[in-house]
């Protein structure tokens, strides 16, 4: 039987035996999208308080506002995060996150949106991040070797993007082999 030992409004810890969870609100509708333009992707420099402010480097993610769909939460957070905007028919879901299945009951759809060669922001972007980069897999794999990507949404992003690439690769040399 589960008790609810903490709540406010955005999680609640839960109690169940002996073992604690958290579950946040709204998180079955929250997404995270990985940005791409050309060979590079998007990435927020974030110094949140629960790191130290440490510098991290992120994706877009966040949760659903109102009657909001998940695809277009995805959209939504693209644009107030980084200022720019993709279309619903230009993004892809890629995979979900379960960030730490020990303590957390959170599930998150990732997208990937392949923005236009030379798109330039429409918006400024908010103040929650203190920049944005653009970066190309070599510049994110040293990145990660260094330390600087962290983030277990953006290394899990990362990783679903590289197996979704993989399976459109496989299947366009599967496709080649059947018309020869």
């Amino acid at each position: 039987m589960k008790e609810i030992v903490y709540q406010n409004p955005w999680f609640q810890v839960e109690k169940e035996g002996n073992f604690h969870f958290v579950s946040e609100n709204g998180s079955d509708r929250a997404a995270a999208i990985l940005a791409m333009m050309g060979d590079k992707i998007a990435l927020l420099e974030m110094k949140r308080p629960a790191q130290q402010y440490e510098m991290t480097l992120e994706i877009p993610r966040g949760g659903a506002s109102g009657s909001e769909t998940v695809r277009e939460c995805a959209l939504r957070e693209l644009k107030e995060e980084t200022g720019y905007e993709a279309s619903l028919d230009s993004i892809e879901f890629i995979g979900a996150i379960r960030p730490n299945t020990a303590i957390l009951t959170s599930r998150i759809n990732v997208f990937a949106a392949l923005l236009p060669k030379g798109s330039l922001p429409i918006q400024e972007r908010d103040d929650e991040s203190v920049g944005l980069r653009w970066m190309t897999m070599m510049e994110i794999h040293s990145a990660i070797r260094e330390g600087l990507i962290e983030d277990s949404f953006t290394l899990s992003a990362l990783s679903l993007l590289n197996v979704h690439l993989g399976q459109l690769l496989f299947d366009q040399a599967v496709s080649a082999a059947k018309m020869s």
